[in-house]
């Protein structure tokens, strides 16, 4: 469940990194 927890983690620090790529 941890794994999981991280899993979501990276994700959103990877939507996050293409967002500002994408914005500004």
């Amino acid at each position: 469940m941890k794994l999981c927890n991280r899993n979501v983690l990276t994700e959103v620090i990877l939507r996050r990194d293409q967002m500002k790529h994408k914005g500004a």
